[in-house]
């Protein structure tokens, strides 16, 4: 599925996302050029293989200092 959605042309993503990000009131603002390319599959397929890598053990000790997995989360990306 991810292939899939990756092997639509720009062209045809263009106006369906700028009609979701003007009914977000997001136009003209960075948000809407951040949040589409979040949302792709091949920058959801780079996030995932970012986090695989990080070791369990860094994992491990943020709990036992408290963090919850959304903390976890958030701060992984502080890594790098």
């Amino acid at each position: 599925m991810t292939l899939a959605v990756m092997m639509i042309p720009l062209p045809v993503l263009l106006i369906p996302k700028f009609l979701i990000m003007n009914s977000l009131g997001l136009v003209n603002t960075y948000f809407a050029i951040i949040l589409p390319t979040m949302a792709q599959p091949f920058s959801v397929f780079l996030m995932v293989q970012f986090m695989k890598g990080l070791p369990r053990e860094l994992e491990e000790s943020a709990m036992l200092d408290g963090a919850t997995r959304l903390t976890i989360f958030a701060g992984s990306f502080c890594l790098w």
